[in-house]
């Protein structure tokens, strides 16, 4: 094999280890961004002390509920009032720092996958506005039964967030394993061609050849789990959330089969 065509090979191994790269980034977590100023990563780390800071007003607000129901006072009911308001607060700040996370994910996943549907970034934007005016029901709180009102309302919406969430998270590791899948179908043609126009034969040749087609079998199991992947969209919850990750999982890990069968290909012909 001469420089070029080492160097040529190289190239592709380089490309398909970029893309085997992106899934492993999308898989360890996946229009216009709504008020985009910081980047995913940013408002993870948001979202992890906004968290922290609601765990912070549980024990508070427990405290407070107990003595009310303990006294039954005025000013029982006043405290507990507030540590309602504060933990209602510290929830919705939590859950919009949730949504911003995962609909920027998605947003910087599109770069990768080409996702082009609109309907889940207008959903994400409704729970944003949906927050936002929680945000204001609650520092205007003047009763404990608009409290309970507004926790079950806000409860309602969580669940719909996380199922956005889970949608969003799926779209990205489907989106991840496809595009490596177009990629390596790609490479498989080049060096397709490049095995068939070796004239002359040889043990090194000829076992390339072989390991070739034998590393394109796996082609066969990838295009299965998509078609599985593919199935399992069509309806979503934690449960069928969980199941396109592990197929996700199955099907990249077959991916890099195919791609080390690539590169022991390409190496051994140096």
């Amino acid at each position: 094999m001469n420089f070029f065509s080492k160097i040529a090979l190289l190239k592709v191994v380089k490309k398909i280890i970029f893309f085997i790269f992106l899934i492993s980034l999308f898989i360890a977590f996946i229009s216009p961004l709504h008020a985009q100023e910081k980047s995913s990563a940013a408002y993870y780390q948001d979202l992890l002390q906004n968290y922290r800071r609601y765990q912070g007003q549980i024990e508070p607000f427990n405290t407070k509920k107990s003595r009310n129901f303990a006294y039954q006072s005025v000013d029982t009911q006043a405290e507990f009032l507030q540590a309602t308001k504060q933990l209602i607060i510290a929830e919705i700040v939590s859950i919009k720092s949730y949504t911003l996370f995962m609909r920027t994910l998605l947003v910087e996943a599109t770069q990768i996958i080409n996702y082009q549907e609109n309907y889940l970034y207008i959903k994400f934007d409704d729970e944003l506005s949906f927050l936002d005016s929680a945000n204001v029901k609650a520092n205007n709180l003047i009763s404990l039964s608009d409290a309970r009102a507004l926790m079950v309302d806000l409860e309602k919406h969580y669940k719909q967030i996380s199922l956005m969430g889970y949608q969003a998270k799926s779209l990205i590791a489907v989106g991840s394993v496809k595009k490596i899948y177009d990629n390596l179908k790609v490479e498989q043609e080049k060096l397709a061609n490049y095995l068939g126009a070796q004239t002359q034969s040889g043990p090194s040749v000829n076992a390339a050849k072989e390991k070739f087609e034998n590393s394109n079998k796996g082609f066969g199991e990838v295009e299965i789990l998509l078609t599985q992947l593919n199935n399992l969209q069509k309806s979503m919850n934690q449960g069928v959330a969980d199941e396109i990750q592990r197929v996700v999982q199955q099907t990249a890990t077959k991916l890099n089969q195919i791609l080390n069968g690539y590169k022991n290909i390409v190496f051994s012909l140096k």
